[in-house]
């Protein structure tokens, strides 16, 4: 059987052959990331407030691909102020 490690180092070792031959570039170093923001509390009657969410890849630091999208959060009580 064949371990992940194994494997990590096999890879390893033909990326720095076929890149000393000039067949192969470096692979890009991929970052994975997700955010959430704080609550922005809302006037705004039946909403309490909202956050945004982002996620993404970044590929040697910089960001290759990001989705974004907001969250509304509704109260349960839309006569209730939420400020008591």
């Amino acid at each position: 059987m064949v371990t992940w490690e194994e494997v990590g180092l096999a890879i390893d070792e033909m990326e720095a052959a076929l890149s000393a031959l000039g067949l192969v570039d470096p692979r890009p170093a991929f970052e994975y990331f997700g955010e959430r923001s704080a609550i922005t509390f809302s006037n705004e009657p039946g909403v309490l407030g909202t956050r945004q969410y982002t996620i993404g890849v970044r590929q040697d630091g910089v960001a290759a691909l990001e989705a974004s999208w907001d969250e509304t959060l509704h109260r349960l009580d839309p006569n209730a102020s939420g400020l008591d």
